[in-house]
């Protein structure tokens, strides 16, 4: 009786651990503040919602080891409607070079209000498997 409560124990504390993990389905990662893993040697996108109409943009807060993770590209996708002032999405491309862990730090902010604090901040675990 006392194997089966401490294994019923044991699964539950594991899916808790899980629970704020993201495995990047796709190759894309939408859920900040959690922890995405990637098999080393893939690439991965982290999308996020994004409005240039508002002069508003993703800038690179930081990566805190670009051995283990680089960017490779950014786009601005547009939306779909002709309406003025909706909003797109901006896709960050990253590969990984090696196993490890890095953080992925974004801010959302006007470029040229240099003393503004970012309207956003979103991060990013990665782990390299």
């Amino acid at each position: 009786m006392k194997k089966l409560i401490l294994l019923s124990l044991a699964i539950i504390c594991s899916v808790l651990m899980l629970s704020n993990y993201t495995i990047a389905q796709d190759n894309n990662a939408t859920t900040p503040d959690s922890t995405i893993i990637v098999i080393n040697g893939d690439s991965f996108s982290i999308v996020l919602e994004s409005n240039k109409t508002t002069g508003f943009s993703w800038q690179l807060g930081s990566n805190s080891d670009s051995n283990i993770v680089h960017l490779l590209s950014t786009d601005y996708i547009a939306p779909s409607t002709d309406m003025q002032g909706q909003g797109g999405k901006e896709v960050w491309t990253f590969k990984t070079e090696s196993p490890g862990t890095a953080t992925i730090i974004l801010q959302y902010l006007r470029p040229w209000e240099k003393d503004t604090p970012p309207a956003q901040i979103k991060r990013y675990d990665i782990v390299v498997r």
